[in-house]
């Protein structure tokens, strides 16, 4: 079986985990890292043994099957758009964008092209949340009248300065 030739759009910490991911992965490749910053695509060269780019056109290679966007989540979408037009597979960091228009026209398109569209929501994933609801399905905890959670993060020192702060690039949130 071949190997899936992936793509990194988005050098932050979470494009950071995923190019991890797809160099180690028995089943991946990481062909190609694209951010819009020079200086951190020197930072990784050393790193990871694959292309760098700081334009998206490098997508459009037939060497690429799959990309990962992770980037501010006002270019989510965009990013993820260009992807699927050049036949690519995506996954998309969470939130696929910043309203509803723009990621229905990305699933449209991908169901359009036969091309796989995911949202990286790892949560659905989570160990402790598969048991909870195996839990629940199964009855083992009784009917549920009413759930109260919290869950979330942030308030670490220079929050205020990134750009999930910025609503222009944020969206609605982080």
């Amino acid at each position: 079986m071949s190997k899936v030739r992936i793509a990194i759009v988005g050098l932050g910490g979470m494009g950071r985990r995923w190019a991890e991911v797809a160099n180690s992965y028995y089943r991946s490749n990481l062909n190609l890292i694209i951010d819009s910053d020079e200086k951190k695509l020197e930072e990784v060269k050393e790193y990871w043994k694959c292309n760098f780019d700081s334009d998206l056109k490098a997508l459009s290679s037939p060497k690429i099957d799959a990309v990962v966007v992770a980037t501010p989540n006002a270019y989510l979408a965009p990013i993820t758009k260009y992807a699927l037009q050049n036949g690519k597979h995506v996954l998309c960091e969470k939130p696929a964008g910043v309203n509803t228009k723009e990621i229905k026209e990305n699933i449209l398109l991908a169901k359009c092209q036969y091309l796989s569209y995911m949202v990286g929501f790892n949560h659905r994933f989570h160990p402790a949340l598969a048991q909870a609801k195996q839990m629940v399905s199964s009855g083992a905890i009784g009917k549920i009248h009413f759930i109260r959670s919290v869950y979330g993060h942030g308030g670490r020192i220079g929050y205020e300065n990134e750009w999930r702060n910025k609503p222009e690039l944020a969206g609605g949130g982080e």
